[in-house]
């Protein structure tokens, strides 16, 4: 009897002590045709530092592991085989940065693509802007107050059902709040699900049915998210995008 109590009143310390995972951003996984020249382009305007072999991307809160693949297709090719106006899976990847303006200036003195200009999101309360690769992968950032120079904060995805995304997504990451866009074309549809650590984009612009047909590591662009603090095991969202979570505890 007394070996039970004892296990038992060690369980309830364990529970009580033991904390939950922050949340964040692990790995981010792009398909590229050339890791030697996108690796240059990210180590040179964000800062990252590069392996030797070009395959990873370190920087203090994230990596990127870049996935050489010279006989991939080009996104926009892809896009024209099927003629669709966007693929469905991962369309943008955001960070978030105290060093807002600076490193926008930064951007320009380098020649970086620019999608657009400065805009206040109104619905996350940051001012952003949207920056495209040498590859035309999305680079989105938002202006923060926090202590990081860069901080994963965003992904963006192209759904073919924006309804399940939305519950996957509210079900398995820490957001808790959800904004629905007005529609000027009945054809699109827009979420936007945030969190204080992160924020989801959900964009169904035209009825698709092809992501299962899709091979994404014969596609440059982004391929796969790692993350930590998720309540529960997973490798893919509602859809199949691979995002992967294992809880340590």
């Amino acid at each position: 009897m007394r070996s039970l109590v004892i296990f038992f009143a060690t369980a309830l310390l364990f529970t009580f002590c033991s904390t939950p995972e922050e949340f964040k951003f692990d790995e981010l996984t792009i398909v590229t045709r050339d890791s030697e020249a996108l690796s240059q382009w990210y180590s040179k305007n964000f800062g990252f530092m590069d392996s030797k072999d070009h395959s990873l991307l370190y920087h203090e809160n994230v990596t990127i592991k870049l996935t050489q693949n010279t006989e991939a297709k080009y996104r926009d090719s892809v896009e024209s085989a099927y003629n669709v106006n966007y693929l469905p899976g991962i369309f943008k990847f955001g960070f978030k940065t105290n060093q807002f303006d600076g490193l926008v200036e930064h951007l320009k003195k380098n020649g970086v693509e620019f999608h657009g200009g400065i805009m206040q999101d109104t619905i996350l309360n940051r001012r952003m802007i949207l920056v495209k690769d040498p590859e035309a992968n999305y680079i989105q950032l938002f202006e923060d107050n926090g202590q990081d120079k860069l901080m994963p904060y965003f992904i963006s995805l192209i759904t073919e059902d924006i309804g399940g995304q939305e519950k996957w997504y509210q079900m398995n990451f820490p957001l808790d709040r959800t904004h629905v866009f007005d529609r000027e074309n009945p054809e699109v549809f827009i979420r936007v699900l945030g969190g204080d650590e992160v924020a989801i984009e959900l964009i169904q612009p035209e009825k698709t049915n092809i992501q299962k047909e899709l091979d994404y590591s014969q596609i440059t662009g982004f391929y796969s998210i790692t993350i930590t603090g998720a309540g529960i095991a997973f490798e893919k969202d509602a859809e199949g995008n691979l995002i992967y979570n294992t809880p340590k505890n």
